[in-house]
C-alpha cells in the first residue's frame, strides 16, 4: 500500500515545505479514515501489510 508519493514529484508527504517549493508539503495517497478501512479489510484476510512511505510526515501519520 502506498501512504504518499514520491520525492521527485513532490507528492512525498513531508512535515516541512519543500526546499525549492515553499508551500508544498506533497500529498497523501488517501485519507486516515479509508486507508484504516483498507488495512482492516486486508487483516480480515489474515494477509501481510507493507506501507510504502518516503515523507516524514506519512510516516508519522500512517
Amino acid at each position: 500500500m502506498f501512504a504518499d508519493g514520491a520525492l521527485g514529484r513532490r507528492t512525498a508527504l513531508l512535515s516541512e515545505p519543500y526546499y525549492d517549493a515553499p508551500g508544498e508539503f506533497g500529498e497523501a495517497m488517501h485519507d486516515q479514515a479509508t486507508l484504516y478501512e483498507m488495512v482492516k479489510e486486508v487483516r480480515n484476510h489474515m494477509m501481510p501489510i507493507a506501507m510504502h512511505t518516503i515523507g516524514d510526515q506519512a510516516l508519522e501519520t500512517f
